[in-house]
């Protein structure tokens, strides 16, 4: 039997967005988090008044199952449906960034943040925080709750034992990707690697997607790493891995020093015998590539010995 229907008036969605105070924010009600992912919904009014951009009920008529329900939405001021999304690593450098990208574009987002992490970029845009770490499974599977996309930019750059390297930039990877894919709807998955995967192009070609990865360093093997072990999980977690170049931009202390040395002489010595290039990104650049990643990028083969 369908479910009878409730006022969906301006004044009657406005009354219970103001009245009823078990509305969650974070989820709907009675169906997975991902519904929206996967379910073709049709709603059955022609206008949906919006209160303060606050959640509201709707009718869906949800395929197969031809049934009709309440079910529980989040929108933003818009008038969208938001986006839950869980960001790994978010108190570094491009982890704010992205946190404010994806707020900005009215999305609820949730930071998984180690106890000690420096969470001052991250308090004004106000983001619920799930104290874990990536190597703590556990921890990830209670930031996962109601999550319909997993940003996992969590990585270390330097380390002093190779066994570091593979502890957060590989096994952290299959740690999110497990959790991810152990959940009754999975949830979209951006695994952020490097460039150092790729290694280095030759002076007259640069590198493409399809050449065979030839990383040279210890920590582009560990991240090479980090991208197979998501594609063990990749036919039960819709997955995209991007390889960003260097990044620059406000609140990256690495490139600061660089540029403290123009501003100062002028110039930066790079030694060498060759005019050595390089590729970079700003890092709000890079966020916004990554939101497309996505809700739009191709998904990563299966095969680990596919990472290209």
């Amino acid at each position: 039997m369908p479910m009878p229907l409730r006022d969906y008036s301006r004044d009657g969605i406005k009354n219970r967005c103001d009245n009823e105070d078990s509305l969650n924010k974070r989820s709907f009600a009675g169906c997975p988090p991902s519904l929206a992912h996967t379910l073709r919904l049709h709603f059955a009014f022609a206008d949906v008044a919006m209160h303060r951009g606050r959640c509201c009920h709707v009718r869906a008529e949800v395929e197969p199952l031809a049934s009709v329900g309440i079910f529980k939405f989040n929108f933003n001021r818009r008038g969208r449906i938001m986006t839950h999304a869980l960001v790994t690593g978010a108190s570094g450098f491009i982890g704010a960034h992205l946190v404010r990208e994806l707020m900005r574009r009215g999305h609820e987002v949730s930071c998984l943040v180690r106890e000690h992490s420096d969470r001052s970029r991250l308090e004004p845009f106000a983001p619920r925080f799930v104290t874990g770490d990536v190597t703590a499974p556990t921890s990830i599977s209670r930031a996962l709750d109601g999550v319909d996309e997993v940003y996992h930019l969590a990585g270390v750059t330097k380390c002093l034992h190779v066994r570091n390297y593979a502890r957060i930039n590989e096994d952290g990877v299959a740690n999110v990707s497990k959790c991810c894919a152990e959940r009754d709807q999975p949830p979209v998955l951006v695994v952020v690697s490097s460039l150092a995967a790729a290694g280095p192009s030759s002076e007259s070609k640069p590198r493409t997607e399809s050449d065979t990865p030839n990383p040279v360093s210890n920590y582009g093997r560990s991240k090479l790493a980090g991208e197979r072990a998501a594609m063990r999980f990749a036919a039960d977690v819709p997955t995209t891995i991007v390889r960003p170049p260097i990044v620059l931009g406000s609140g990256d202390r690495d490139g600061l020093e660089m540029f403290k040395t123009i501003a100062k002489f002028g110039f930066h010595l790079a030694p060498g015998f060759h005019d050595d290039r390089v590729s970079v990104i700003h890092a709000e650049d890079l966020s916004k590539a990554l939101m497309l990643a996505a809700s739009q990028g191709r998904r990563v083969s299966t095969n680990p010995s596919h990472a290209t």
